[in-house]
């Protein structure tokens, strides 16, 4: 499994997100102030490529989520958005 592909099945398994089938990580490539104001690097997009309602993403890699035992989907922002985060207090592994 590639990185994007464990993160989306500990999305679906630990988080209890509905994605659906074909869902897919695409990367985003936003600029360092950008990302510092709180834009996604990453977000979910269904198998046809449009973007899953609510946004789902993070300003965390994937693969610096996956070091992380613990990751959370934070409820939705004003915006609707939904943010992966990782437990800062959990282990990394």
């Amino acid at each position: 499994m590639t990185p994007s592909q464990r993160l989306l099945a500990r999305l679906r398994d630990e988080c209890g997100l509905d994605l659906p089938d074909g869902a897919q990580i695409q990367r985003t490539y936003v600029k360092r102030h950008q990302r510092d104001a709180g834009a996604m690097v990453w977000t979910v997009h269904r198998a046809d490529g449009m973007y899953l309602q609510p946004l789902i993403g993070s300003q965390w890699p994937v693969t610096e989520l996956l070091k992380h035992r613990v990751i959370e989907v934070a409820e939705p922002d004003r915006f609707g958005d939904r943010h992966v985060d990782p437990d800062l207090s959990s282990p990394v592994t």
